[in-house]
This record gives C-alpha cells, sequence and structure tokens, in this order.
C-alpha cells in the first residue's frame, strides 16, 4: 500500500465501501436534475466518481432528420457544449456554416444501437424552478412557493428542460449579408442545497463555501417561455411561437402533443464561495442593490465579481474562465441587496472555490488585489477609462455586463469589503468632466463644488432647483451623523438657500444626466431635506 494513508483512514475507506456507497449511489440518482442513461456517467455527476474521462456536455444541432451511422457528419451543423448550445442553437437562432444559414427549431436526440441512428426523448427530465422577480432568489425542484422566503413578492414559476439535442428546421437557406440571430440567457444563478455553511468572517465579508451546489443557467425566450409541441414523426420537439423565425417557418409542424411553456437551461453540481457584505463602513454595514437607494449598488457588486474572478486567476495559476461568478440576490430586512459568488466551471468542482474560500487566502486575495488594481487603475496610462475597458474589467465572456462594470466602483468595493473607507478624490477629481456634461445639456446650468470634499452641485436658476453630484455609493435613504456625505447635502443646502436640492452621484449622472435633472426640476426626486428628515 502507497497511499499514505493511515490504519484508521484504511479502515474508514473499506467501512464506507461495504456499507454506505449504496445508499449514496440510490441518493444520486434520486436527484432530479441527473437525467443520464449511463450508471457512472451519473454518478460522476453527482460528485461520486472523477468527471475525467467523461464527454463534457456537448449538444448536436442536427440539420435533417432520420441519420444513419453512415451519413451522420452531414446531417450535423455544429455541436456546442450545453450552456452555450442553450443560446446558439434556441428556437429561432440562425446558424451559418458552408454559406447556408440553419435555422434552430427546437430540439432531437438520437442513440447509437448497433449500427442505427435511433431517435429518443430530446428534452430529458424536467425541472420545477421558482424565481422571484423581485429580488431573483432561486430554488431548483423544490416545493411549489407562492411568496418569496427573502420578500413578499409572488413566485414566478416554470418548468426548465436540459435538450440532448437540438434540431433545425431542415431547411437551410443561402447565406445573404442579413445577420444571424441568437437568443439570450440569463446571467449565472447559484442556488444552495441545504442550510448556509458557518460563516468565515474575513475584514469586511463574511466566506462561506458550498460544496456540491447547484449552478444555474436558462433561456425563458425573454420572459416568455417556448410554447413546445412533441412531433410525431421523429420525435423532435419543436418551438410553435411562429415569431420566433425570421420571415415565420413555412411547414412547421402543427400537430403533435402539446407540452406547455417552459425554458430551456443547464443545471451544474459544482463548488462555489460566497461572499456576504455584513460589516462594510457603510451605514448597516451591507451594499443595497435596490436602485431607490443605491442606483449604482447592483454595478459595483457585478464589478467586484469580475474583480475577484480575475484575482483568483492570478493567486492560483488558472483561466479566468475556469471559474464563473455573479450575484446572488437576498434581502436585508426590507431592502435588496446581494451577495457575489465564485464558483468552479467544472462539473463538480476542481477544488479553486474551495482554496479561496480559506480565509488567510481569501484574506491575501482582497488585501493583494486592492493593492495592484488602485496601481493600475489609477495609473496615468489608465485614466482616460472613464467606466472600464479591456484593459481592466472587460472580457469577451462577460460582455452582457459590459454596461455596468466600472472600474472605480470596483475599487470602492474592494475598499469597504477590506475595512477601508471611500474615498472621495477618486470620483470627485473628475468635477470639469460633470461641469462639461452639464453645460452641454443648457448653457445657463451653473455648477458649484461645495464641502470639504469640492462635491459637484449643478445649479438650475431659472428652476430654483441643484442637484448634488455625489459618491456613487453614498445611501440615498439615511445619511450617518458627521459622515461626508452629510457634510457635502448640508453645505449644497447652504449654499443655495430657498433652492430645493436633489442627490444624484457620478454613475447616474454619467449615464442618465437628462432623465436625472427632469425629475429634479419636475419633483420626482425628493428633496435632501425631506430624506434627512425621513
Amino acid at each position: 500500500m502507497h497511499t499514505r494513508l493511515s490504519a484508521a483512514d484504511l479502515d474508514y475507506v473499506v467501512t464506507w465501501v461495504r456499507e454506505d456507497i449504496v445508499s449514496e449511489i440510490d441518493r444520486i440518482l434520486a436527484q432530479p436534475d441527473i437525467s443520464e442513461l449511463e450508471l457512472s456517467r451519473s454518478l460522476a455527476l453527482g460528485g461520486l466518481l472523477p468527471m475525467f474521462g467523461f464527454p463534457t456536455r456537448v449538444r448536436t444541432l442536427y440539420s435533417d432528420k432520420f441519420p444513419t451511422a453512415k451519413n451522420l457528419d452531414n446531417h450535423i451543423v455544429s455541436d456546442r457544449p450545453l450552456g452555450m448550445a442553450i443560446t446558439n442553437y434556441a428556437p429561432g437562432a440562425e446558424v451559418v456554416r458552408d454559406r447556408l444559414v440553419h435555422v434552430a427549431a427546437g430540439f432531437v436526440n438520437y442513440d447509437r444501437l448497433g449500427g442505427k441512428m435511433v431517435p429518443s426523448d430530446p428534452l430529458g427530465k424536467g425541472h420545477h424552478v421558482s424565481r422571484c422577480p423581485q429580488c431573483a432568489t432561486t430554488f431548483i425542484d423544490g416545493p411549489t412557493m407562492e411568496a418569496c422566503p427573502n420578500c413578499p413578492s409572488p413566485m414566478e414559476a416554470f418548468k426548465l428542460y436540459e435538450p440532448l439535442g437540438f434540431r433545425t428546421t431542415y431547411k437551410p437557406r443561402p447565406y445573404r449579408i442579413d445577420q444571424s440571430r441568437s437568443q439570450s440567457k440569463s446571467l449565472p444563478t447559484f442556488v444552495s442545497t441545504g442550510a448556509d455553511p458557518s460563516p468565515i468572517p474575513v475584514a469586511g465579508v463574511d466566506v462561506r463555501l458550498y460544496e456540491q451546489g447547484k449552478l444555474l443557467q436558462y433561456n425563458d425566450n425573454r420572459g416568455k417561455l417556448f410554447n413546445l409541441i412533441k412531433t410525431e414523426e421523429d420525435e423532435s420537439v419543436v418551438a410553435s411561437d411562429s415569431s420566433l423565425y425570421r420571415g415565420g417557418w413555412k411547414g412547421m409542424p402543427t400537430t403533435g402533443r402539446d407540452l406547455g411553456k417552459s425554458a430551456i437551461g443547464e443545471i451544474r453540481t459544482t463548488d462555489a464561495m460566497t461572499v456576504d457584505f455584513v460589516r462594510l463602513p457603510t451605514p448597516g454595514g451591507f451594499m443595497p442593490t435596490a436602485a431607490h437607494i443605491v442606483p449604482a449598488g447592483q454595478a459595483a457588486l457585478y464589478s467586484l465579481a469580475e474583480v475577484l474572478r480575475t484575482a483568483a486567476k492570478q493567486q492560483l495559476d488558472i483561466d479566468p474562465q475556469e471559474m464563473q461568478a455573479g450575484l446572488q440576490h437576498r434581502m436585508a430586512g426590507s431592502v435588496a441587496t446581494a451577495r457575489v459568488f465564485l464558483a468552479d466551471t467544472l462539473d463538480n468542482g476542481a477544488g479553486y472555490a474551495a482554496q479561496i474560500a480559506k480565509s488567510d487566502v481569501f484574506g491575501q486575495l482582497l488585501d493583494d488585489t486592492r493593492m495592484r488594481l488602485q496601481s493600475e487603475y489609477e495609473d496615468a496610462s489608465h485614466r482616460g477609462c472613464s467606466t472600464s475597458c479591456p484593459d481592466c474589467l472587460r472580457s469577451w465572456d462577460n460582455q452582457r455586463l459590459h454596461g455596468v462594470l466600472d472600474w472605480r466602483l470596483a475599487l470602492d468595493m474592494l475598499d469597504l469589503s477590506s475595512g477601508h473607507e471611500l474615498r472621495p478624490t477618486r470620483w470627485f477629481d473628475r468635477g470639469d468632466e460633470i461641469k462639461a456634461i452639464a453645460t452641454g445639456l443648457h448653457e445657463e446650468i451653473r455648477v458649484k463644488f461645495v464641502g470639504p470634499d469640492s462635491v459637484p452641485l449643478l445649479i438650475v436658476d431659472f428652476e430654483k432647483v441643484g442637484v448634488l453630484i455625489g459618491h456613487p455609493l453614498w445611501f440615498r435613504d439615511r445619511v450617518e451623523k458627521g459622515s461626508p456625505q452629510q457634510i457635502a447635502q448640508k453645505s449644497a443646502i447652504e449654499a443655495i438657500p430657498g433652492y430645493r436640492v436633489c442627490a444624484s452621484d457620478f454613475v447616474e449622472f454619467g449615464r442618465r444626466a437628462l432623465p436625472v435633472l427632469d425629475a429634479a426640476v419636475t419633483g420626482l426626486t425628493p428633496a435632501l431635506s425631506e430624506v434627512t428628515n425621513a
């Protein structure tokens, strides 16, 4: 024996194999998301066997029905991992190959039996997904819930399939200059199973490690779901909504078994770690994502998630695509917030999340990343980047987030998570940019800098209105006594007595300058005195 295991360890392994392995196999096979036909593959997906040597979840797009073993390659357009196929091959998506446009229309699957290709159920087991539209709390294959346990909003329930194969309309057309179309999918959602593990405190945050949690991504046809019909000819399933197909679909099957409305997606069992913001130097110690409290809150958390994912790459010497990052939405009392999660991309995990979740490792990652990125992002060579760029936060695999990523917000969240106060100069030294935007909207808008931090105050004299452009992470519903926020707000009110002063911030005003001014002038935005006295 050369395993370096002690006698007690060996006895434990032997006892486990003799007495516990059968019940463990039964437990895995009873999971609704384990739908593989082969036992070994099912046990690998359930974490009992290693995934090494098993094929990944690759899905094929078929261009014609009833392929044979000999002409199979001629019936295949292409293949993609399931996580990509639910968008690239979703009904209505168009795939170009050999100067032909193939329009994805549904799902089909074939099993090889001897020398024959036999059609089989292309959808597999269905999953029951419950999701809160307000706070995005999500449950997979749990009991039916009418109300969200984190907020009072009603839950939305839908059926989800992990397709085993995809089909086209079987009628390709010549490619012209018209662009191909693809569907969109949800951002990654981490769903923990079982009770929350004990938190590991690190500076201003709590870290938790979830082993064998569920990572969910789905395509729900932009909330409308796919109306599915199972055809009678080749066991395939098609989406029967003609609006999905550019120019319609002549010859679309209209008879068959109605399967109702469903989404398609991927549920992956893997390891993940979460970062809870519980001791930040902010009012209440957390970071709201509610737009009426901190409009930039959600963008700040997404920016931090991408920074941590990239930092994990350097800490562990891995490719960034080996980990996925996202938000797990929650409620802090009656206020929407979220925690960041980092999950291993590989089925059953690769040990990366478990390593990062160690107290000393994550603490060092926070400190090193904060110092390194401050030097890189605030360097003169990078100051021309107003929000994000390929040199800081943007990459191919996070392109859906490009509109919200902001390197300054990422640095702010690193400061807060490490237990440090916000640095006002990171934003307030951009006062000239705010002045240029304001005067571009109306030449009579004045800009005055108030308080010790020189916070920009836009003044619309002909409406007797002022707009204070504060820090993006200042709370709108509460102000701490003696804080830089309170000092700036008091200075703004005193600078233009008799005027109605409203609050905005650099991120909100930079992206929505005209609506911000309009809301202040028309009274839709509450005055600072009203907020302070609330």
